[in-house]
């Protein structure tokens, strides 16, 4: 009987079914298309199980089919059972108006004592559903308890969405209808937030007055009761609206009334298609239980904003990048707050910090101290008028901070504590000792570049507001800790102030649809930098979600996360970073700044240690190297065509030569890292465009992934042409190392290295493989320059306390595909530092 109800567009999520004109006729039929496909959101199998094994969904016309049911129920039915185990059931039932729901939730309970009478099955809950499509939905369901139907809470409030099957084998294992904290169904939210999002398009809703909407219609649910859905829009929209003044006022904050009251459309024909919206946004929520998930200890409505504003695009517009939550809580909870700090977030967006820190403390302490933490410890700024409004609800249903979040500049709005013990905002900086913050989390906006708003400035005017001690940790571009000029001087000035802890890169998506690498920089404030102080530095690959369809999905069942790996460590680091920490390659590193940078980089790719491979792993990546530069060759002789002068071919050079008997390879030597400075002259690329040169004989080398770097040939004089070398990106992807056994010339996006003693073609191919194993060290982020390409490290193995290049040689030549290119590497003229190098070369280029 639900096929009617069903919606025909499968790609909309089906929280209602379609939308249609307001009929004075409603049936039944309409909550069983709603029912199916709320209980197969929640992953319940909607097949009947009299006729599907692992079905759990029986319909009206289907129950009977059961003989136990049928033999209690003679004739009579209910609108669904569910059936939960082979001895336990769910029945539901449903009304078409929802004055009805106690006469639903009536109705289930005498289904289920019938059906329990009969003694064969026993049916712990039961549902009543009330309503209609143009009405919604009321839900509410009961749990047997002691022999009576008690209703079932989340978080104290009573449960308003169906119960997915984890929330069922919890109740049933506690035997209590009472959830003390709410289960956060990802998928289920996920889905929710984009329907929601989707939904509010149709009814004609600008991206960015959205999430200003559902905050509105959040805080209109906060009540005892729910806005009348059955009213004419005006009076819908006068009902929420009314709700939401009420509701700010009785917390003080009636100032950001505006910035979440809601109109309706100027038109009238527009009226029908944004009353859908709304009811189907408020049905929608319901669904998920909302109260009882706003009452929970995970930041539901922070991860409502994050789809909102990051998918919805409306972030951009206003230079907002929120921070995802498991971030957020990752900083909290291993840098520690407790009761007694106190914690301020000058560019606080929807408050995502701040929920942390609250939820943080609410665990970890007694009940008068939350109480005090709440009303007196919490403060953020926020100078965009429709954020700060969000961030305020958000603490609003956590009923706690609210009154300290201020729309405000936080370059003109600080922190003192006052000379009775208060604290309060203030327009001008506090005298020394009058700071009364100690902890600041931030992440402050980077998508927009306004003048002296650098992000680090962000930072150093929180920093006014913290006492001595304090501490600070902000969210930067990584750019702010890797590149010089003004970023390097601020630096040496940070350093020369105030004590860094530990700095952490973040996975590239981090912020995605948001393009840019971060870092989550830790500092004490007002400590110069200790130059023997270790630094904690660490580097988060998998945080727990991976990108999917345009989204950022969690990785369900997946192995710990590097932040929960690392998050111990830091924290114990942090009690005392003089306590020896175990370095892991590429992950983690304990050392002090390198104060001999001239630039003075503080990102952990430049210190942390390499990954040194073991034979089989080493021999393996040689073998993929020998293989690349074979087929790079044969597609670079096909496309140059080996014009007269040029060698042959390596398909050529090839022709009668037979791999070699497999000789005994030596044990691997032990692995050190050595600088590529000490190992090469490197000489930046003579090309910046070549839009203007001719076409010609003479490759041109880019850094360019594919085609071995080739831009082309072109006809280039003979003083900027190398032979027989390699390069090294500085760009694209830095650190890509190509071999080139011809003649070419190059861009300055590359560096082309000159062996400062002789080399062997063996060793530059094992070089090559080394170094494209480190190219894990810069991105499109961090960009690299001869500096720090002279600076960066290879793994070489050692004989003797000298490098081993025997070994670099055999090794090579052990691969399977050597016999095919070493006849093309046979006429190798390498050039060397004792070389006769062009003269305009005799020096090292910038």
């Amino acid at each position: 009987m639900g096929k009617n109800a069903k919606t025909s567009d499968k790609s909309q999520m089906s929280f209602l079914p379609p939308a249609k004109v307001l009929s004075a006729v409603d049936s039944e039929v309409e909550a069983y298309g709603f029912i199916r496909e709320q209980l197969k959101e929640l992953g319940w199998v909607v097949k009947d199980p009299s006729k599907n094994t692992g079905g759990q969904v029986w319909t009206q016309n289907q129950c009977l089919a059961d003989p136990e049911i049928k033999k209690a129920l003679n004739l009579e039915r209910p609108e669904n059972i569910i059936k939960l185990t082979e001895k336990k059931l769910w029945v539901i039932e449903a009304k078409s108006h929802k004055s009805q729901l106690k006469k639903a939730i009536k109705e289930a309970e005498e289904y289920a004592e019938k059906i329990a009478d009969s003694g064969y099955y026993a049916v712990p809950f039961i549902t009543g559903v009330a309503g209609n499509d143009h009405a919604a939905y009321d839900i509410r369901t009961f749990m047997l308890v002691k022999g009576k139907y008690e209703p079932v809470t989340i978080t104290g409030i009573e449960a308003t969405g169906f119960l997915d099957q984890q929330t069922i084998q919890k109740l049933l294992d506690s035997g209590k209808p009472n959830i003390a904290d709410f289960y956060v169904n990802e998928d289920a939210f996920l889905k929710a937030a984009e329907y929601i999002n989707r939904t509010l398009h149709v009814g004609g809703i600008n991206k960015n007055d959205r999430a200003q909407v559902m905050a509105a219609l959040l805080l209109s649910l906060l009540g005892d009761s729910d806005p009348d859905v059955e009213a004419d829009l005006p009076l819908l929209i006068g009902d929420i609206n009314n709700r939401t003044r009420l509701l700010l006022q009785k917390h003080g904050k009636k100032e950001f009334y505006p910035f979440v009251k809601i109109e309706p459309p100027s038109s009238d024909e527009n009226h029908v298609k944004y009353k859908i919206a709304i009811v189907r946004t408020i049905q929608a929520l319901k669904n998920l239980s909302i109260k009882s998930a706003m009452n929970s200890g995970t930041d539901v409505l922070g991860k409502f904003y994050e789809v909102f504003l990051r998918y919805g695009n409306g972030a951009k517009e206003i230079g907002i990048v929120l921070t995802p939550r498991h971030v957020t809580r990752f900083a909290v909870e291993a840098i520690g707050v407790t009761s007694n700090d106190m914690v301020f977030d000058p560019a606080c967006g929807t408050g995502g910090f701040l929920v942390a820190a609250f939820d943080h403390v609410r665990i970890n302490s007694k009940p008068a101290q939350i109480e005090k933490f709440k009303n007196n410890n919490l403060w953020g700024i926020e100078q965009e008028s429709k954020v700060a409004a969000l961030a305020i609800v958000n603490m609003i249903f956590r009923g706690d901070g609210k009154n300290h979040i201020v729309e405000a500049n936080c370059f003109t709005k600080f922190l003192r504590r006052a000379p009775g013990g208060g604290v309060g905002y203030v327009t001008k900086p506090p005298a020394k000792g009058e700071e009364p913050i100690t902890r600041v989390f931030m992440n402050p906006p980077f998508a927009l570049k306004k003048g002296s708003e650098k992000e680090w400035s962000f930072a150093e005017a929180a920093m006014k507001s913290v006492e001595d001690g304090g501490i600070i940790f902000v969210i930067v571009p990584i750019s702010v800790v890797s590149e010089g000029g003004k970023d390097g001087a601020w630096r040496h000035t940070l350093l020369a102030e105030h004590t860094l802890l530990s700095v952490i890169t973040f996975p590239e998506e981090l912020f995605y649809p948001v393009s840019n690498q971060t870092v989550g920089v830790i500092l004490r404030k007002g400590i110069a930098h200790p130059k023997g102080q270790p630094v904690l530095w660490a580097r988060v690959v998998n945080d727990g979600f991976r990108k999917s369809k345009g989204k950022r999905l969690h990785i369900k069942n997946g192995p710990p996360t590097d932040l929960e790996i690392l998050k111990p460590i830091l924290r114990a680091f942090l009690l005392d970073p003089s306590q020896p920490i175990a370095s892991v390659p590429e992950f983690i590193r304990a050392c002090p700044v390198d104060f001999s940078d001239p630039i003075v980089e503080l990102v952990p790719e430049a210190y942390l240690d390499s990954h040194v491979p073991k034979a089989p792993e080493l021999l393996a990546r040689l073998d993929a190297q020998v293989r690349e530069n074979v087929s790079a060759l044969v597609n670079i002789d096909l496309d140059l065509r080996y014009q007269a002068g040029q060698r042959p071919s390596i398909i050529e050079s090839s022709q009668g030569t037979k791999p070699p008997p497999a000789g005994q390879l030596p044990a691997l030597p032990k692995m050190k890292p050595v600088p590529i400075e000490q190992l090469f002259h490197l000489y930046a690329g003579d090309y910046h465009s070549l839009a203007e040169e001719d076409a010609g004989k003479v490759p041109v080398v880019s850094c360019a992934d594919t085609g071995n770097g080739l831009a082309g040939a072109y006809n280039v004089p003979n003083e900027v042409v190398f032979g027989d070398a390699i390069t090294i990106a500085f760009n694209g992807w830095p650190l890509t190392t190509k071999l080139h056994p011809y003649a070419f010339a190059a861009k300055d996006d590359v560096a082309v290295a000159i062996p400062k003693a002789p080399m062997t073609p063996e060793a530059l191919i094992f070089i090559q493989a080394q170094l494209n194993a480190e190219r894990w060290r810069f991105s499109y982020y961090r960009k690299c320059f001869k500096a720090k390409l002279g600076r960066t490290t290879v793994e070489l193995p050692f004989k003797n306390g000298a490098i081993d290049f025997d070994y670099m040689a055999a090794a090579v030549r052990a691969q399977p595909y050597w016999w095919f290119l070493n006849p093309r590497l046979k006429d190798w003229e390498p050039l060397t530092a004792a070389s006769a190098l062009p003269p305009e070369k005799d020096g090292l280029a910038a």
